[in-house]
C-alpha cells in the first residue's frame, strides 16, 4: 500500500512559519490539507483537496503549458512574418525609390523630347513660310511672264504651276523609318528631312531670284515674243512644199501659214516691234512688216486695208490691218510669215497655249 507523507509550512500573519499537520492515510482516504493561521487570537482553519482533483489540475496544467506553447509558436511565427515584412517594406521602399528616380528621369526625358519636338515645329514653321513667299513669287513671275507673252494664266492655273516646284521641298516621312520607331529614330528621320527640305527650298530661292534677275533682262525679248496668231481661222496651208494653188501644177515652196478669215476681219500684230514695211507689194498685195529686234520679224500679207504706217510701234494685240484678197490671192485670207535669223519658221511651234 502507497503511503504519502507531506510537510507543509505556511507563515502566519506576524510572519511565523508554523508547521502544517499531515495526515497518514490510504491511497484510497488521503487528502492534502492546508491550514491557514491568521494569529493566535483566531482560530486556524483548514483546506482540504480530495485526491481527485489532481487529475483536472495535472490536465488544465498540460491544457495551459500547451496553450502557452502554441502561444509563443504564433509569437515566434509572427515574428519571423514581422521580420519577412519588414524585409518586403524595405524592398519596396527600394522600388519606390528607384520608380521615383525613373520618374524624374522620364520627366527630363519628356521635358527634353517636347523641346526637340518644339524645335522641329518651329523650323518646319520657319520652312512654311519661306515656301508660301516663294510660292507667291513664283506665282507673280509667272502671271507677268504670262502678261508679256499674250498667255492668259488663271489664278488657279498659275498657283498650282508655282507650287509645284515648291511643294517638292516640304519633308515627308517616307520609308526611312523603320518598324516601330523610337523617338530618337524619328527625330533623326524628321531632322534629316527638314535639313534636307532647307537645302533643297535655299536652292529654289537662289534659282527664284535668278529667274527675277533674269526676268528683267527678259522683258522686252518676251513682249516681243511672237506667241499668238494674228486672226483666229482654218489653216488651209502650212509652212513647206504645195501644188500651185494658182495654176494646180508643180510644187512651190509656202514660206508662211495662210489663215481663212472672212473679208475685213481685225489682223493684230503677234509680237511687240517697230514696223518696218506698210505697203503694198506684188503677189502679198498690201502687206505689214514688223520688225521685233532679237532677229525675229513677222509679215502679214493679203490684206484689204493698213492700219499703220513704217516707224509705228506696236504691241502684241494691236491692230495693224483688215483682211482681204489682196494680190496673189484665191480667197480672203492672211498669209502670216515668221522669220527668224533669215529663216523662215513655223509659227504654230511658236504659239503659246
Amino acid at each position: 500500500m502507497f503511503m504519502l507523507f507531506a510537510k507543509i509550512y505556511v507563515f502566519n500573519f506576524r510572519g511565523h512559519i508554523m508547521k502544517i499537520k499531515t495526515k497518514h492515510k490510504s491511497n484510497r482516504n488521503w487528502a492534502f490539507s492546508i491550514i491557514f493561521v491568521p494569529g493566535s487570537k483566531h482560530k486556524a482553519r483548514t483546506l482540504r483537496i480530495p485526491k481527485w482533483t489532481f487529475i483536472p489540475l495535472i490536465l488544465l496544467i498540460a491544457y495551459g503549458s500547451y496553450r502557452v506553447g502554441r502561444m509563443q509558436t504564433n509569437i515566434h511565427t509572427l515574428n519571423q512574418e514581422i521580420v519577412e515584412r519588414d524585409t518586403m517594406i524595405e524592398e519596396y521602399c527600394d522600388k519606390l525609390d528607384n520608380s521615383t528616380y525613373k520618374v524624374s528621369s522620364l520627366k527630363l526625358d519628356i521635358a527634353s523630347y517636347n523641346d526637340r519636338i518644339n524645335s522641329l515645329l518651329a523650323t518646319s514653321s520657319i520652312l512654311d513660310q519661306r515656301i508660301s513667299q516663294l510660292t507667291l513669287t513664283n506665282k507673280l513671275i509667272i502671271e507677268e511672264i504670262g502678261d508679256l507673252i499674250g498667255l492668259k494664266i488663271d489664278e488657279a492655273d498659275a498657283s498650282q504651276l508655282s507650287s509645284r516646284s515648291s511643294s517638292e521641298s516640304r519633308p515627308k516621312i517616307d520609308a526611312q523609318l523603320p518598324k516601330d520607331p523610337t523617338f530618337d529614330q524619328t527625330y533623326a528621320v524628321l531632322a534629316g528631312q527638314l535639313l534636307e527640305s532647307d537645302t533643297d527650298l535655299t536652292l529654289l530661292e537662289d534659282t527664284t531670284d535668278q529667274l527675277k534677275s533674269k526676268l528683267e533682262d527678259m522683258r522686252s525679248y518676251l513682249k516681243a515674243y511672237p506667241s499668238i496668231l494674228p486672226v483666229q481661222g482654218k489653216i488651209t496651208s502650212h509652212v513647206g512644199y504645195r501644188r500651185n494653188p494658182i495654176t494646180g501644177r508643180g510644187r512651190e515652196f509656202h514660206s508662211g501659214l495662210d489663215l481663212r478669215v472672212p473679208r475685213g476681219t481685225n489682223v493684230k500684230a503677234t509680237g511687240a516691234g517697230r514696223v518696218s514695211f506698210s505697203g503694198y507689194k506684188g503677189g502679198s498685195g498690201y502687206i505689214v512688216i514688223i520688225d521685233h529686234g532679237y532677229g525675229i520679224q513677222t509679215q502679214y500679207a493679203h490684206n484689204s486695208k493698213l492700219l499703220v504706217k513704217k516707224g509705228d510701234w506696236v504691241e502684241r494685240g494691236h491692230i495693224i490691218a483688215k483682211s482681204g484678197n489682196s494680190g496673189r490671192s484665191t480667197g480672203p485670207h492672211v498669209h502670216y510669215e515668221l522669220i527668224i535669223n533669215g529663216q523662215f519658221k513655223n509659227p504654230l511651234d511658236y504659239i503659246l497655249k
